[in-house]
């Protein structure tokens, strides 16, 4: 993919991504990488322990906002910043749509990582989702 995976744009209170992949499972990884980056640097971040995410939702666009929802449950519950994302499956199923993912990452530890932003939230506003020509795109925006 010649474009970058991801890049953060001028939004006038929040925190707005375009998220690009080769594929929709590459989309689903690189939101993931992009995601983190805007919470803590990204070489700070080790893939120590690995968690299994199955994702469900009425729409194929739903289900990747579940799946940014579900990373940000995961650091603002439980601390847990996910450095790495790789789809086992994303499948339709009596008009559910699932993802089936393992992510790899660690505990936020406040010595090792520093804080970029306080995202809170993944929002509608202005959300896009879809293949163009042959990549996959997403626009999101989060709130902080």
């Amino acid at each position: 993919m010649n474009e970058s995976a991801w890049e953060a744009l001028e939004h006038t209170s929040d925190l707005e991504l375009v998220i690009r992949g080769a594929s929709e499972e590459e989309l689903f990884a690189n939101a993931a990488e992009a995601l983190l980056a805007q919470i803590v640097e990204l070489e700070d971040v080790r893939c120590v322990k690995e968690r299994n995410l199955r994702i469900r939702a009425e729409s194929c666009e739903e289900r990747f906002l579940n799946w940014l929802r579900e990373l940000l449950y995961l650091n603002l519950t439980k601390g847990f910043l996910v450095r790495r994302a790789k789809v086992k499956r994303l499948a339709e199923e009596e008009g559910e749509y699932i993802a089936e993912t393992v992510v790899c990452g660690e505990k936020l530890d406040d010595v090792r990582h520093r804080l970029l932003h306080e995202v809170k939230t993944v929002t509608y506003q202005d959300f896009l989702y879809g293949k163009e020509g042959n990549l996959w795109r997403a626009r999101v925006v989060f709130d902080v």
